[in-house]
């Protein structure tokens, strides 16, 4: 975490010394890969039993729009993730998707755009061997640089931690909850 702050802070003062102002406003989509930890709380009638979760990559893609005022941009976004994230010692129960939905403040300094996010998550975990389901819902925080490499074409990193949970479809009295930590390669195109 020290060192993803590190890099967004020496990425602000870099590209902050650039005059121009990048058009961040508009339409825009891309593709990600992301490696993944955290942990589970197994809540089994108020028997709690905590399981960490195996280092996991997860490939998506996301779609959204900013709208820009000055050097401030604002927007939205939506992101789907699929893999298997598995948890020590039960490589066969894992979460299969996360979906994402986003808002986003950010900074536009020179070819940067050094933002924030927060919003909510859905997804699901199964028990592949029985199976069972557990639909989980929650929220999601993090920040991010997006880097234009070229006029419609841009790169970033993400670093999202979401915090999801519920229960298990066919046993109410069992549930689940996840803390999961994101770090995202992104590639997308502005339209």
């Amino acid at each position: 975490m020290k060192t993803i702050l590190a890099t967004l802070l020496a990425t602000t003062f870099i590209a902050g010394t650039a005059v121009a102002e990048t058009d961040w406003s508009g339409v825009y989509a891309g593709a990600a890969a992301s490696s993944n930890s955290g942990n589970m709380d197994y809540d089994n009638n108020g028997n709690v039993t905590a399981y960490a979760m195996s280092t996991s990559p997860l490939y998506g893609a996301f779609a959204g729009y900013n709208m820009q005022n000055g050097a401030m941009v604002y927007g939205v976004e939506l992101a789907y993730s699929v893999g298997e994230l598995s948890f020590d010692g039960y490589p066969d129960d894992f979460i299969n998707s996360f979906f994402d939905a986003k808002v986003r403040v950010g900074y536009a300094a020179g070819q940067a755009l050094i933002y924030a996010v927060a919003g909510g998550t859905a997804g699901q975990y199964i028990e592949e061997e029985d199976p069972y389901f557990i639909d989980f819902t929650g929220i999601n925080y993090g920040v991010g640089v997006d880097y234009k490499i070229n006029d419609k074409m841009f790169a970033g990193i993400e670093y999202l931690m979401r915090d999801v949970g519920g229960e298990y479809r066919d046993y109410p009295l069992e549930r689940g909850d996840f803390q999961t930590q994101s770090i995202q390669a992104r590639i997308g195109y502005k339209f």
